[in-house]
């Protein structure tokens, strides 16, 4: 159920089963990490609990851990390697550092990890993508259908699959802010500001 080979697409739905391996292996994490580990969560749409809708998904474990310095990290890439757990460096930037944990007799890849600074903004956004979209089941709809249609065109290429995710994840980000201002100014702040984003994205 677990894992996927590389450049691969194929899709589970969440289960009590998936619940289990999933924390079962942010404990896993939280022992290797220890006090440099501020919170381990998992996020993506495996992490996604909606009542009215199970989105699909690929079967990688998808985890933020936040930290205080990424300096500790790197200074523990050894001990995470000895787990399988592997820093792949051109996969991070300014507000990350990115792991992949192997299943080296299998051949598969079966976590994603975003190594973050805690309280940033890239961990608020991890955590409140998958909680808006637990309560927003006609936004989680089109996310699954947008999924499954790349999933189609780029059955072979991971790549292009995840940068035509961009798009909607962005506009999603720009849908909760509008959603706060409006809680707080009132519906026409909300109107107004919508009609003047551009959600085109960078492609």
């Amino acid at each position: 159920m677990l894992g996927l080979k590389k450049g691969t697409i194929s899709f589970i739905e969440r289960n009590e089963e998936w619940d289990t391996i999933a924390q079962r292996e942010i404990e896993h994490l939280k022992v290797l990490f220890g006090p440099v580990a501020k919170d381990v969560q998992q996020i993506g749409s495996g992490a996604i609990s909606n009542p009215s809708f199970r989105v699909k998904f690929m079967p990688i474990l998808d985890i933020a851990v936040a930290v205080s310095s990424f300096d500790d990290v790197i200074d523990m890439e050894y001990k995470l390697k000895a787990h399988h757990i592997y820093h792949v460096y051109h996969k991070d930037d300014n507000e990350q550092l990115f792991f992949e944990c192997r299943d080296m007799d299998a051949g598969v890849c079966t976590a994603h990890i975003y190594v973050v600074l805690e309280n940033s903004d890239r961990w608020n956004h991890f955590l409140q993508f998958k909680d808006y979209l637990s309560i927003n089941t006609d936004r989680l709809k089109k996310y699954n259908t947008l999924k499954q249609e790349l999933a189609e065109r780029y059955a072979t290429d991971r790549r292009a699959y995840h940068q035509g995710k961009t798009r909607f994840t962005q506009e999603d980000a720009e849908i909760r802010k509008d959603e706060v201002y409006a809680k707080y100014y009132g519906r026409s702040y909300r109107l107004f500001h919508t009609g003047s984003r551009d959600y085109s994205g960078t492609g």
